[in-house]
């Protein structure tokens, strides 16, 4: 399987465990449920990476295409409040 780039940790997490429970399964009915959780949180999260990733490239793109634009101006403190600001934006998926 291709690695997403936008996938956070966690979200890998959750795809690990929703493979490894797919084959048990259809052995109980508490695996079932479970698996479907794991399958709808899985989406929900990597629809919500997936958009961070987005504007954070967005944003990085504006900003002439990476970090170490800012960094040269010296505006390295000003950058990773941006980030910060983005991301808590982005959180509330």
């Amino acid at each position: 399987m291709p690695v997403k780039e936008w996938l956070s940790e966690d979200t890998w997490k959750l795809v690990q465990e929703r493979r490894n429970l797919k084959r048990s399964r259809r052995e109980s009915t508490d695996n079932q449920r479970h698996y479907k959780y794991l399958c709808r949180e899985t989406k929900r999260r990597s629809q919500c990476d997936k958009g961070t990733y987005l504007v954070l490239t967005e944003y990085l793109q504006g900003c002439g295409g990476s970090t170490s634009a800012k960094e040269n101006k010296g505006d390295l403190r000003q950058c990773a409040e941006d980030h910060r600001q983005i991301g808590t934006q982005s959180a509330h998926c």
